[in-house]
């Protein structure tokens, strides 16, 4: 598709943004995002995130973010059940 399209590096970059959708869980309860717990989880998920956007094609990077995610969204639901909703909850 490179060559097919004369693309160059730069237009097959991709962006992952997981940050804020998890920060949209939120939104009922949006001061509930800026507490120490929150936001040392948000860090978590920010630095593997940057990490992965700075070389997407490295999966032991890719493995990592998916694991600091999944992590991260296990503690902000044991920890707001009730005022945290997850992006990456099953829709009923």
């Amino acid at each position: 598709m490179k060559d097919e399209y004369h693309l160059s590096p730069e237009d097959l970059t991709g962006h992952i943004d997981v940050v804020s959708m998890v920060q949209e869980g939120f939104n009922e309860f949006p001061d509930l995002a800026h507490n120490d717990f929150t936001v040392d989880q948000m860090n978590s998920i920010h630095a593997a995130q940057d990490n992965l956007n700075g070389n997407t094609e490295n999966d032991k990077l890719a493995e990592a973010f998916i694991s600091d995610v999944q992590t991260t969204a296990e503690r902000l639901r044991d920890e707001y059940k009730d005022y945290w909703k997850s992006p990456f909850a099953q829709q009923k």
